[in-house]
């Protein structure tokens, strides 16, 4: 099991979003590394709001309870 705390989580995902957006707007030849930047800040968000911040690397999920 590994654990992260959430509030690092969330703070590294959003800024994943905010630096995906600024790529987006202003560099447009990087579309693939906005892209990849924003899948990472929706997986590093789900795993922060929905695992609690907990990761079972055996099952590969999240642990919900």
């Amino acid at each position: 099991m590994v654990q992260k705390p959430r509030w690092r989580l969330l703070l590294v995902a959003v800024l994943m979003f905010a630096v995906s957006t600024a790529l987006f707007h202003y560099l447009h030849g990087f579309r693939f590394v906005t892209f990849t930047l924003g899948l990472t800040g929706c997986y590093l968000f789900a795993w922060a709001v929905l695992g609690k911040g907990r990761w079972c690397r055996q099952c590969k999920r999240f642990p919900l309870s």
